[in-house]
């Protein structure tokens, strides 16, 4: 396993690619509980550096109708993140990216692995050694912490907290997407590649076979099945929690997170995975593949190599290894975007959110 884990390390500085049998029951912690120091390792410290978006232009109009001004209200926005921390952001449904924000070109600590949406803001978590992980309310102005929790490699939004999993069996909890409690590892071999919430529950999956289960981050199922290797993308939709294995296209399906069912191979790599409109949109090897319930799919040949992708404002929107980004409204007819726009540092993940006006 160690090798395995050594591997895919080196693999992620090249090219970033995203990804129970017993119901556990534990009550959900509140932000004024004293948790058990045997459960949670404590809150990581650091100082959060702001970091605004300079390379974001804006087209001032004055208006000249006095009285008529309407209020505004969410403004649908879409956030890539990636390689050297790279925070890409569109709110025009994935047309444009005016704001592209980067870290410390070289260093590979810099990087992002995930993004989610929750609590009106975007948190993004990655690094490799030492971890990071920034905040963002619009996307344009970002605080970073330094949290010291290495390898995560992807977080979501549930039950009104971050939580956040990845290699070497790391798990982790946040209120507020900065300030992590580091679960205390049981299998350090584990190899953790993404989670998901859906109806109270958290799943996740990674290598191995692996699931786990919990409702509060505190207390999980482990049970390593041999319903598929390397689930690398879970996610949640129609009642129903849905995870493919990137080597071989393998579909499996839970209702609870506890039982599993295996009855779909899509016969290609699965690298993306996502929920919107209703369906499951799985993205691998040039083909894109939709279903309504994770069980039976309907396949199309796609010209772009997507990956990650999202829903939201009515499309989806997906991109490429090497920083080209498509929409689509349907996940079958796509249409590249930005297309004048300088080739980037990889893209890793992608999220969705309705960012407040000021």
């Amino acid at each position: 396993m160690a090798a395995l884990e050594s591997t895919w390390r080196a693999a992620l500085l090249l090219a970033l690619v995203p990804g129970c049998q017993d119901q556990i029951i534990g009550a959900l912690p509140t932000s004024d509980a004293t948790l058990d120091t045997s459960v949670t390792a404590g809150d990581a410290t650091g100082e959060a550096e702001s970091e605004t978006a300079i390379d974001a232009t804006t087209d001032a109009t004055t208006d000249t109708t006095a009285g008529t001004e309407e209020p505004t209200g969410p403004a649908p926005t879409f956030v890539a993140v990636g390689q050297v921390s790279r925070r890409l952001v569109s709110s025009d449904g994935g047309s444009t990216w005016p704001i592209d924000l980067m870290g410390v070109e070289g260093d590979p600590e810099e990087v992002l692995t995930s993004v989610t949406f929750g609590e009106d803001r975007f948190v993004a978590v990655g690094g490799l050694d030492f971890g990071r992980s920034m905040v963002s309310d619009d996307g344009a102005t970002w605080s970073e912490h330094e949290d010291g929790l290495p390898q995560l490699r992807d977080v979501v939004y549930g039950s009104g907290m971050f939580v956040a999993v990845g290699w070497s069996g790391r798990r982790a909890w946040s209120w507020d997407g900065l300030s992590w409690n580091d679960i205390p590892v049981e299998e350090p071999g584990d190899l953790f590649e993404s989670i998901a919430y859906g109806d109270g529950v958290f799943v996740a999956t990674g290598w191995g076979g692996l699931r786990l289960r919990t409702i509060d981050a505190q207390q999980w199922t482990n049970r390593v099945t041999d319903l598929g290797d390397g689930l690398t993308d879970v996610v949640y939709g129609n009642g129903r929690f849905v995870a493919i294995g990137r080597n071989d296209g393998r579909v499996v399906v839970s209702e609870d997170g506890v039982d599993w069912t295996g009855e779909a191979e899509l016969g290609a790599r699965g690298k993306g995975l996502c929920f919107g409109d209703g369906r499951f949109l799985a993205l691998g090897d040039m083909r894109a593949h939709l279903s309504v319930d994770g069980l039976a799919w309907e396949s199309y040949d796609v010209a772009p190599t997507l990956e990650r992708c999202a829903w939201g404002d009515g499309v989806f929107v997906a991109t490429e290894p090497q920083d080209r980004r498509w929409r689509s409204t349907d996940g079958i007819d796509w249409e590249p975007v930005d297309v004048a726009a300088p080739v980037g540092p990889g893209l890793a993940d992608i999220a969705f959110g309705p960012v407040l006006a000021p």
